[in-house]
């Protein structure tokens, strides 16, 4: 992969920084370990008789901003002006019987048919390609290449899909750390991530056993204990 002459070609330093961060996860084969407690959370997967494949990514600036150790406030700024004013995705919508054998639904047809939802308010069609400008536009034409170098055919079929956050009622709280459900309907099929997501917070622990939770648990399952934000159990 050649990820100078991709970089060249935008001249923002926030979907350079963006960019730079990704091509670089790739080459060194880190992505999918990637603050993997996040990245859990992010996907969501539904496998459907008949080969069919839906899957969705909430890909948030918290996403590439916890993938970069001991992050510099300038580097966490210029990831977020990158994906600023949009809520971003990666879907497939494929029909797979092999590893060559990927049957993608045209990006024209997942664009008629995807939806987003939050917090109960109406469902937000995305934002058409001949509206894209910017970062967004630029980020989502070099993403096509990598996941294809990534993922092969399957990765052929991913679309990144966009949403302007200005459209969703109460968007402020649509992050991991928000509160609330965010809802993405594609297919027939609803994915769901309830906020705040657990990644993103302090573990919680049994405070007799010590047993460690999510941080968006707040009793034990097990035991109906209400958990702590510390191990008092050690």
């Amino acid at each position: 992969m050649k990820a100078p002459r991709v970089l060249a070609r935008f001249a923002s330093p926030s979907l350079r920084a963006v960019l730079g961060l990704l091509l670089c996860l790739v080459v060194t084969e880190t992505f999918a370990a990637t603050s993997s407690e996040l990245a859990v959370e992010l996907v969501k997967q539904q496998q459907q008789d008949g080969g069919t494949l839906r899957e969705a990514m909430w890909i948030p600036a918290e996403f590439f901003i916890s993938s970069v150790p001991n992050a510099t406030p300038e580097q966490i700024s210029r990831i977020r002006q990158a994906f600023a004013g949009y809520v971003l995705f990666l879907v497939i919508d494929a029909r797979i019987s092999g590893p060559e054998n990927v049957i993608a639904t045209p990006r024209e047809l997942i664009l008629a048919d995807i939806r987003l939802g939050f917090n109960g308010a109406p469902n937000q069609a995305p934002v058409a390609d001949s509206e894209l400008k910017g970062d967004i536009a630029g980020l989502m034409e070099a993403f096509k290449p990598i996941m294809k170098n990534l993922l092969g055919k399957l990765g052929a079929a991913a679309q990144m899909i966009a949403f302007r956050s200005e459209e969703i009622p109460g968007a402020t709280e649509l992050k991991p750390e928000g509160s609330g459900q965010l809802r993405l309907f594609l297919g027939g099929v609803e994915f769901s991530w309830r906020l705040p997501l657990g990644a993103v917070l302090a573990p919680r622990f049994d405070p007799v056993s010590g047993e460690k939770f999510p941080g968006n648990y707040r009793f034990s399952p097990f035991t109906g204990h209400e958990l702590v934000t510390h191990d008092s159990g050690s």
